[in-house]
């Protein structure tokens, strides 16, 4: 039990610093919530912004992550959680670009 929510701390950790070396504090709340599974409309309802305010973020966040779907994002994502170091608070995009 105490190894399963290691990792679910370790998660979590990763994903709330997720894209913060590149991404807006806004676009990196997007991704955040769309990593949790989160449709458009929920996204907009959580943040308290459009729908298409929300779209606006993701494609600028996309862009500036080089992916062009939501697959790419959860596969980028998994990979960087897959590079960082195990007590690591920093963004996982960064250790994930150095191993690149």
């Amino acid at each position: 039990v105490a190894e399963h929510s290691g990792l679910r701390e370790r998660l979590q950790r990763a994903l709330g610093a997720f894209g913060s070396s590149v991404l807006t504090r806004r676009e990196q709340q997007v991704i955040e919530l769309v990593l949790l599974g989160h449709s458009t409309r929920l996204v907009a309802e959580k943040l308290g912004i459009s729908a298409e305010t929300v779209k606006l973020h993701r494609k600028h966040a996309y862009s500036k992550l080089d992916i062009s779907s939501q697959a790419e994002l959860f596969h980028l994502f998994m990979d960087c959680i897959l590079s960082i170091p195990q007590n690591n608070n920093e963004d996982p995009l960064i250790a994930y670009q150095q191993r690149a």
